[in-house]
């Protein structure tokens, strides 16, 4: 997928011989014979299959008195095989003419608002694990997909919610695949409805398939927190 074509190369530095970074960046030179970085990113064909109105976010600039470094990174976060979140960060990057930084509030609104329109349901994801009330971690893990069946049901997402939650056992943990999958809860008072919204976070969200997670009580009347573990006793 090529942006750039010999003329528009030639009108934009026709005393010099332009030099394709990517197919995103050609260093070329100005009228005057400047040195300039030409960015074009055409922002619906970088992330296509959204239907969201991307033309916000889509780049012709021609940069003079550039850091070259920077535009090499621009090129190599927006290949094929990078990942949403770096394609996300270069064209923010491109669109300020600086290396991406989450601690600008003006680039993470606009790496958020890109990422959201672009992927919502990786967007959901990333805001989820960034969500204090939920913590994912590499102890007492289970396999999510081996397991996902029996806790899917137990937690009342994919059967009517039966567990008793108010008497012992604070458990309930069944063998699938190998992998002992439980569910466990902190106090008699958690609320029914929690240990849903627990499972279909962690189960959305997971950074990958072999986790521990937890949702922990946020203040609105749960009153405990909901591990899903490969023990009955919690996730630490």
């Amino acid at each position: 997928m090529k942006f750039f074509t010999p003329t528009v190369l030639a009108v934009l530095g026709a005393a010099s011989a332009a030099v394709a970074d990517s197919d995103f960046v050609v260093f070329t030179a100005d009228e005057r014979g400047a040195p300039m970085a030409h960015v074009t990113i055409d922002a619906a064909k970088l992330f296509p299959g959204t239907p969201a109105d991307l033309s916000g976010f889509s780049i012709d600039a021609g940069y003079t008195n550039y850091n070259e470094s920077f535009f090499h990174k621009v090129a190599d976060d927006l290949a094929a095989n990078a990942t949403l979140e770096a394609k996300v960060g270069a064209v923010v990057g491109a669109l300020h003419g600086k290396e991406y930084l989450a601690s600008d509030s003006d680039m993470l609104e606009n790496f958020n608002r890109l990422l959201q329109m672009a992927h919502p349901g990786t967007a959901a994801a990333l805001m989820a694990r960034n969500n204090p009330y939920y913590t994912w971690a590499k102890s007492h893990v289970i396999s999510l997909a081996t397991c996902a069946g029996f806790l899917s049901c137990v937690s009342g997402t994919s059967c009517n919610f039966y567990v008793t939650v108010n008497k012992a056992p604070r458990s309930r943990c069944e063998v699938q695949g190998g992998s002992n999958c439980c569910m466990s809860w902190a106090n008699y008072d958690v609320k029914a409805g929690f240990f849903k919204a627990t499972w279909t976070t962690c189960w959305n969200s997971a950074p990958d398939d072999s986790e521990s997670c937890e949702g922990h009580d946020n203040g609105s009347g749960n009153n405990g927190d909901v591990c899903f573990s490969d023990r009955a006793s919690g996730c630490t």
